[in-house]
């Protein structure tokens, strides 16, 4: 897990120095940067190394965004293009999924389009997700789905995904090849449908719910009962936190298993393990509850509670 301090220049936030945290220690990683280009557009970023993630900051440049996954020297960015890379009189621009390879220097066009809105990487690194905003001879709009195998180079269309107003902010990755993602919106603005989806094969299943957890979970809290109950609207399973004394503003996803029920104005909150089926009551100090940022460490089997000034460790094995 990661924490990191920053300056402030009067123009721009500058990170300065960036650690992992490791038991109750942390370690100051290392910090390295990488300066390239690709035909015309400048690409520049600083960026530390954990395991086999990479975290990217400080970036400047046609960078959009530095995706996590790192395979050996390899990494996935995504660069913003112009009208003169595609050498065409409009003025929209697109994106440009690009693969950097930190050891050569090298940089590899993967997938780029002017019609392109965003891209999503799978925790693998197989695939990518992308989205496009098409425009049809009438005007309108057509929102397109596909998922891109890296490895491959085959891009496949998620027809059923098409033009169903869904949004990449409401997407969770299940495993390294299924999604869940809300859309059709209702009049309070909630999404009330979810979109089960296999990347690799564009095979989609739609169920009419959606979760308040995530796409796929929902939590239904008794306020007469104190009790919380979740339900996975793809695979049916359900089950029951008992004796939950707070009633939860939102529940959150941390980690697989992991769900944090939380509310800023009252305490405690609770600490949901599904596979367990066990609640555990936490009491994070008061300094966080309206600045709560959390995180899981995998390596370290621990959540990390932090307001980017103190860094709480709560061990998931204890």
């Amino acid at each position: 897990m990661l924490r990191y301090e920053t300056s402030y220049d009067g123009i721009e936030e500058k990170m300065e120095k960036v650690f992992s945290i490791e038991g109750k220690k942390q370690k100051e990683l290392l910090k390295k940067k990488f300066e390239g280009h690709y035909k015309h557009l400048e690409i520049s970023f600083e960026y530390s190394t954990i395991d086999n993630e990479i975290f990217a900051y400080n970036i400047h440049g046609a960078v959009e965004k530095v995706f996590p996954v790192m395979q050996k020297n390899t990494i996935y960015a995504v660069l913003e293009t112009s009208a003169k890379e595609y050498r065409q009189n409009s003025s929209q621009n697109g994106k440009r999924l690009v693969a950097i390879n930190l050891k050569t220097g090298e940089i590899q066009s993967e997938l780029a389009s002017k019609t392109v809105i965003d891209f999503v990487m799978a925790p693998n690194g197989r695939y990518a997700l992308v989205q496009y905003n098409l425009i049809q001879s009438d005007g309108s709009v057509k929102r397109k789905w596909t998922s891109f195998d890296l490895q491959t180079k085959e891009e496949k269309n998620l027809e059923k995904l098409e033009n169903k107003n869904l949004e990449i902010d409401t997407l969770n990755f299940i495993d390294t090849t299924h999604i869940a993602v809300g859309g059709k919106v209702n009049n309070e603005g909630d999404y009330e449908t979810l979109y089960y989806t296999d990347i690799s094969t564009g095979k989609t299943k739609e169920y009419t719910e959606c979760g308040n957890v995530t796409p796929e979970w929902n939590c239904d809290y008794s306020v007469k009962k104190k009790t919380a109950l979740f339900q996975n609207i793809v695979t049916g399973k359900e089950f029951l936190m008992k004796n939950i004394e707070t009633n939860p503003s939102y529940s959150i996803s941390i980690y697989k298993d992991y769900f944090l029920i939380w509310n800023e104005e009252d305490l405690p909150s609770y600490l949901c393990n599904i596979k367990e089926k066990t609640a555990v009551k936490l009491n994070p100090p008061e300094e966080l509850r309206y600045m709560l940022q959390v995180y899981f460490s995998q390596k370290e089997n621990a959540l990390l509670f932090t307001n980017e000034k103190e860094v709480y460790l709560v061990n998931l094995e204890k």
